[in-house]
This record gives C-alpha cells, structure tokens and sequence, in this order.
C-alpha cells in the first residue's frame, strides 16, 4: 500500500518515459498492484523552496530499513521521472496504523 504524493513546484509537468509506479514497485522488489503515485503540480512555493515535495504514506508494519530504501527508491523515480536532482527535493513518511484507512468501502487492517 505505499501511496505516495509528489508534488512538483514547475508550471507545467514534463513529459515522461517511465510509470512511476512501476519503476517503484521494480526497485523494492514488490507488485505494482499495491502501488499508487499521486502526481501534482504546484505554482509556486515560499519560504525554503523544493522543485519537488514527496509525501509516502505507509503502513505501520514496514521496518525502518525498509522505509530507508523506499525513500533512496522514491529519489530514484523522481529524478528518472522528471529529472529533479536530489539536493532539490525532499520526501516524508507519513506512518498509518491499522484501521485508520477504508479502501473503497472497506476498513484496512494487517
């Protein structure tokens, strides 16, 4: 169930040549199927500005290794993506606990 939003700071999304959620899904070695990447754009970011603010929301269950490579994979992906360098972005995990999430019409839990 990783979800991750990637929010873009740039008036117009580029072009790209690869699914996100798949080039994600192959470098953590699991099913795309459980994969979705939510992609928007931004016009305008204050304060320290990011070309690229990415939030992954995870179950609980992952091991902090685990978390680590999905944070090294999502860098990946968005540099491969939309050639955003590292040094301009930033990515967050957001944990979720069981139950606190209903998935068309029904409640999660694991």
């Amino acid at each position: 169930m990783p979800i991750i939003h990637v929010n873009i700071c740039k008036p117009v999304l580029p072009d790209i040549h690869i699914d996100p959620a798949k080039r994600f899904a192959e470098l953590m070695d699991i099913s795309s199927e459980h994969v979705t990447v939510h992609v928007s754009l931004n016009n305008a970011v204050y304060g320290n500005p990011y070309e690229c603010i990415v939030h992954l929301h995870l179950p609980d269950l992952w091991k902090t290794e685990v978390r680590e490579q999905m944070l090294n994979a999502i860098q990946t992906v968005v540099h491969e993506a939309w050639s955003i360098a590292p040094g301009e972005m930033i990515a967050m995990i957001h944990l979720i606990h069981a139950e606190q999430v209903i998935d068309r019409g029904k409640i999660e839990k694991w």
